[in-house]
């Protein structure tokens, strides 16, 4: 390439990034998003967005569906002011439906008098996700943060309205027909200060002429009155408040006759869900306040229809429990205020009715219209008295009277049904005490209408049977407790109760028991107490025997086994004692062991020392003795051959080894009267002093054996003699 050519491609370039920077810079941002430059951003239904500078004009301009964006914090001031164009900063919303996103900014107010929004005939506001405050600014004591002239708004989850000198939401005050509803959000620290305001305001809403205000939800709390109005909710001159849910909380107020959390001023409000709690009001009034109102000759009855929902932990200021205050103005001549009652609310603290002793009270009774099931008493302060036979509920017709919904705040009194099951009226009671000898039965003690019967109570004494209630505590005066009317009398009424004491019941041990035992069974044997213990019982034991000395007093025993064929009788007794009463009952049953004799073999038994028999059964050896021996000769010794003997017990034939008998040729047979050494007999001589047996019977005559003798010498005498004389 050309130095020429090059030079021109430079130029060329330089021309084009010249013409580049000339150009707006909204050409290098086509097409790039970007936070908007404005802080308000109207945005269409078909997507299309305007950007403002001021939520009026954002609201002025905006089409109908539209959603005006809040992009950053901003306060509300005059326009152009000074100016003979200044104009009021106020959103307005009329004929068209606006949402108001506050994207999580806070809009100010600026301290002048202007309603920050208001919704008039057509218009309908949905708010969310956005902070309205008004500043507590002193010249904004007249002017709300949502004022709603026929149209309607919708309060959702997200808003909060707070710090305003006056309502922070106002609807109906000039024109009827306008609406809010709070699905969600907060309305706090709203105040109306001394020293000026109006006792028609409500710090945190005001409904009038035929508006409404509808809560199902969201937060009412930290709202204050200090002179004038109301805290919370205020239904004036014919406007309507429906509380179906959401939370009333912490709201105070030190203005006398006013409610702390709703009230009511010639209006009606229905309470269905909402929690109406802890809100303070001044010393004497309550939570809630109704009453009739009048205003340019047109009159309002003031009615609260619960039907659900809590009034709890409402209280004054020096902290006495309080839920409603009822007055029935008779100065308001055809109207009145009204409760009625169904569902099933919770109600905590006296209610504050006024009801009789006043020429200023026009009191209607308060009526139940549906089923009716309190989650406890509603109590009631009659003011200013108590009347005898006052009529102060009704019950709708196809309902039963029940005295336990309602409680006076006096113990004396009571609301008692009449006799067509259809009203309750005032009537006396008196305390009932029941007493157990000098003990006072708290538990039981309680209030009865006078002229009615006692109920029973249900009262159980362990181990004593209650004979009966009398009045006096001698027993001679019982009372029935179906036909017995307590006597209308001052003071509190007593009952005496009666007992007897119920028995102990004895073990049911086992019958008597005969064991036998065999004759080799030995040691002991183990007894036990065998029987079905009752709870509520303790049990001792004590075994003894024949004689009656205890052998044992545990609930087992070990008896050592009685001597061969005798028997050991053995008595158990078992004492039962009731745990309650102490009351005792005994039992006793009888073992008796029998151990057999022995049987002993007829035949006996024998070894060298001696002879026994034995137990066929268990082989015990009995009545061992010695030996009894004599000679037995097993064969008679010859002239010339030795014989053989051996000693033999005469009780059990027991025989010892045979011994030689010397053959009768021998010299060393001892003469026969010769008595034989023990210790040659020992060697199988005969020593001992019993005759040798011969084949023979001894007849013990020695006489006749002498020519016996004789003649055997005389024939032993020649054969000597002839076997000499054949050696010769």
């Amino acid at each position: 390439m050309t130095k020429l050519k090059l030079k021109k491609r430079i130029l060329s370039l330089l021309a084009i990034v010249a013409a580049a920077m000339m150009l707006p810079a909204t050409v290098f941002a086509a097409g790039v998003p970007d936070k908007p430059s404005a802080p308000v951003t109207v945005k269409a239904e078909d997507g299309t967005e305007q950007n403002y500078d001021s939520l009026a004009a954002a609201f002025e301009d905006a089409p109908n569906g539209a959603t005006v964006l809040l992009n950053s914090d901003i306060e509300m001031a005059y326009l152009n002011p000074g100016t003979p164009q200044q104009k009021r900063p106020t959103m307005v919303v009329e004929n068209k439906t606006i949402i108001l996103n506050g994207q999580g900014h806070t809009v100010t107010a600026e301290n002048k008098a202007f309603n920050m929004i208001e919704v008039n005939s057509g218009g309908k506001l949905t708010v969310y996700n956005i902070t309205l405050d008004g500043s507590a600014a002193e010249n904004r004591r007249y002017s709300s943060i949502i004022n709603i002239e026929g149209g309607e708004a919708v309060i959702g989850d997200g808003t909060v309205l707070k710090n305003n000198c006056t309502a922070a939401v106002d609807i109906g005050i000039n024109k009827k027909g306008g609406m809010c509803t709070m699905n969600g959000g907060l309305i706090t620290q709203n105040v109306i200060p001394a020293p000026q305001g109006s006792s028609d305001t409500g710090a945190a809403v005001t409904v009038l002429e035929q508006s409404t205000f509808i809560m199902n939800g969201g937060t009412i709390s930290e709202n204050r009155t200090e002179k004038y109005g109301s805290p919370g909710v205020m239904v004036n001159r014919g406007g309507t408040a429906i509380l179906n849910g959401g939370i009333i909380e912490n709201n105070s107020t030190s203005v006398n006759a006013m409610a702390s959390a709703l009230h009511i001023k010639g209006g009606y409000a229905k309470l269905n869900g909402t929690a109406i709690k802890n809100n303070t009001s001044a010393n004497g009034y309550g939570a809630v306040y109704v009453t009739n109102h009048s205003s340019f000759n047109i009159k309002w009855d003031g009615v609260l229809d619960i039907d659900g929902g809590a009034i709890t932990g409402n209280h004054d200021a020096d902290g006495t429990a309080n839920a409603i205050y009822l007055w029935s103005r008779s100065s308001i001549e055809d109207t009145g205020a009204y409760l009625y009652f169904s569902g099933s609310p919770e109600i905590e603290g006296a209610s504050r009715i006024y009801a009789n002793n006043s020429t200023s009270v026009a009191f209607d009774p308060l009526a139940v219209d549906g089923a009716f099931s309190p989650a406890a008493p509603v109590v009631l302060n009659l003011l200013f008295d108590y009347v005898i036979g006052q009529t102060i509920v009704k019950y709708d017709d196809g309902l039963a009277a029940d005295p336990s919904h309602f409680a006076a705040a006096s113990e004396d009194y009571g609301f008692q049904k009449d006799s067509e099951n259809n009203l309750l009226y005032t009537e006396k009671r008196r305390k009932l005490i029941f007493m157990d000898g000098e003990q006072e039965l708290k538990g039981l003690s309680c209030w009865n209408f006078v002229e009615d019967t006692i109920n029973e109570p249900d009262y159980k004494k362990p181990g004593f049977s209650l004979e009966g209630w009398h009045t006096d505590d001698g027993f001679k005066e019982a009372w029935d407790f179906d036909n017995d009317l307590l006597p209308r009398e001052e003071g509190a009424f007593t009952l005496y109760s009666k007992w007897s004491v119920i028995p102990a019941q004895a073990p049911a041990l086992q019958p008597p028991k005969t064991i036998e035992l065999s004759c080799e069974d030995a040691g002991s044997y183990d007894l036990s107490a065998d029987f079905e213990r009752q709870e509520g019982y303790s049990y001792t034991y004590e075994w003894t025997d024949s004689e009656g000395t205890v052998m044992g007093k545990e609930e087992a025993l070990s008896a050592d086994l009685p001597a061969n064929g005798e028997s050991l009788a053995i008595t158990l007794t078992v004492t039962a004692e009731r745990n309650d009463n102490r009351q005792k009952a005994s039992a006793g049953t009888t073992y008796i062991i029998n151990r057999a004799q022995h049987d002993f073999d007829e035949k006996w038994q024998n070894d060298a020392a001696g002879h026994w028999r034995s137990c066929n059964v268990c082989g015990t050896a009995a009545g061992t003795t010695e030996h009894v021996f004599i000679w037995v000769t097993d064969k008679p010794a010859t002239q010339t051959e030795p014989g053989s003997k051996h000693e033999e017990c005469t009780d059990c034939g027991f025989k010892k080894a045979a011994v030689e008998i010397p053959a009768a040729g021998t010299d060393t047979v001892p003469p026969p009267d010769e008595p034989v050494d023990t210790e040659d007999a020992a060697n199988g001589t005969d020593t001992s002093d019993t005759p040798v047996q011969s084949p023979s019977p001894n007849t013990g005559d020695r006489q006749n054996a002498l020519p016996l003798a004789a003649l055997l010498i005389g024939s032993l005498s020649a054969a000597v003699f002839t076997k000499r004389r054949k050696a010769k």
